[in-house]
């Protein structure tokens, strides 16, 4: 192989190598962003304003008058309903 066929080679690895080390970069920092986000248990949040913790999001129910506005549909229905009979 000639001389510039290896520089060629050579610089196209390198890149590719920094593409995939930026990369699990990237997702190493998201990863463990991710893994500070919790979930609010069901309450209360404040007047008018309820939390409902689904399996790894909430649902926020807002009231007005005797109806509720639904923020969020939830993950799991079952789970949902288990978390509404606590308020």
């Amino acid at each position: 192989m000639k001389k510039s066929g290896k520089r060629i080679v050579i610089v196209c690895v390198v890149i590719i190598v920094l593409i995939l080390l930026l990369c699990s970069l990237f997702v190493v920092r998201i990863y463990t962003d991710i893994r500070k986000m919790s979930s609010l248990e069901t309450q209360q949040v404040i007047d008018q304003v309820y939390a409902v913790q689904d399996t790894f999001v909430n649902l926020f129910l807002i009231k007005s008058g005797d109806t509720y506005i639904a923020v969020d549909a939830g993950n799991n229905v079952e789970h949902v309903r288990q978390e509404l009979e606590k308020l």
